[in-house]
């Protein structure tokens, strides 16, 4: 038996993370609108929609959810090498566990994970290696909206391999 539509002015889901999600109208043109801990300014529907194909946006989903990549390491290993910090790359990560060994080598990597993706290594070495290869050096990569865990004792979560190599930013560690 079909049911009535719900009438909501606003609809706020609150995962596991802690981060509200909000679906929202926006108050200029109507447009549906999205808000959560990275977008907080919201992104619209209209811009939203295709985005899986424009360039340099490389979307990663579970098998079955319409995303071009399965897999983490499939969308890094599509990055151009042409991807630096004035043409980035961003990798939207949508929610699930991807348990893989990742390495990224481009620079100008965004990687973002959005509603509660988390990256689990799969064998006993780091979960994500960043590192230079002949053909590109990373040197702006951001990491944001990530559950990153290592279940392997003398292996890191994240692993900057490179001489004079230096991270910064801002980590949040939950042992």
């Amino acid at each position: 038996m079909a049911q009535p539509p719900w009438l909501v002015d606003v609809l706020q889901i609150e995962p596991g993370s802690g981060d509200t999600i909000t679906v929202d109208r926006d108050v200029t043109d109507g447009a549906m609108q999205f808000v959560d801990a990275v977008l907080t300014s919201g992104v619209l529907l209209p811009a939203l929609v295709g985005i899986r194909n424009i360039t340099g946006v490389f979307v990663v989903g579970r098998a079955g959810d319409g995303a071009p990549y399965t897999t983490v390491q499939a969308a890094l290993d599509a990055i151009p090498a042409a991807s630096s910090a004035l043409v980035p790359s961003l990798v939207l990560i949508m929610p699930g566990v991807y348990t893989e060994d990742l390495t990224l080598t481009r620079d100008g990597v965004y990687m973002v994970g959005l509603g509660g993706a988390k990256l689990i290594n799969s064998t006993g070495t780091h979960t994500l290696t960043i590192k230079a290869e002949s053909t590109s050096t990373p040197q702006n990569i951001l990491l944001r909206g990530l559950e990153i865990e290592c279940d392997h004792a003398g292996d890191a979560c994240v692993y900057v391999l490179g001489a004079d190599t230096f991270a910064s930013g801002t980590v949040d560690v939950d042992n």
